[in-house]
C-alpha cells in the first residue's frame, strides 16, 4: 500500500506508494505517525510498532533516528517479515544508508527519479516475494 521513512520529529524523507487505493499527504502523515509514537513513549514507555486504522494497519520500526513505516490492508505476518526484510538489506548497503543521512541532513525528500534503483530493490521485497 504505503512505504514510508520518517526521520526525527516525522519528517519525510521517502514515499512509496504502492497503489492509489490509499491517497494521503505523506507529510502529514508523517507528523501523525511521529505524534502518536512520541505519545506512546511518554505515556506507556515503549514505542509504538503498529498501529490500526479501519481496515489499514501500519507497522513501525525504529532504526536509529530513521523510522521505516509500512501501511497496508490484510495480514501483518507476512508484512512484518518484509518489511524487517527491507529495513535489513537497507541498512546493508551502505550507500542507501549514506544517502538517507544526506538527504536528513537537508530536509529533503528523496525522489525515485534521483535513485530509480530504490523502486527496484522496494518491488523485489514486497511485491515480488
Amino acid at each position: 500500500m504505503l512505504l514510508l521513512i520518517l526521520a526525527g520529529g516525522g519528517i519525510l524523507l521517502f514515499s512509496y506508494p504502492f497503489s492509489d487505493e490509499l491517497k494521503v499527504d505523506d507529510e502529514l502523515f508523517g507528523g501523525f505517525l511521529s505524534a502518536i509514537t512520541s505519545f506512546s513513549d511518554e505515556v506507556f514507555s515503549v514505542g509504538l510498532d503498529r498501529a490500526m486504522f479501519g481496515q489499514y494497519t501500519v507497522l513501525m520500526k525504529n532504526i536509529g533516528e530513521f523510522s521505516f513505516c509500512y501501511v497496508l490492508k490484510g495480514q501483518t505476518y507476512l508484512a512484518q517479515k518484509k518489511l524487517a526484510n527491507f529495513i535489513e538489506n537497507f541498512q546493508k548497503n551502505t550507500s542507501m544508508m549514506q544517502t538517507l543521512s544526506k538527504f536528513n541532513q537537508t530536509s529533503q525528500v528523496i525522489e525515485l527519479n534521483d535513485f530509480p534503483f530504490l523502486e527496484g530493490f522496494i518491488k523485489g521485497i514486497f511485491v515480488n516475494s
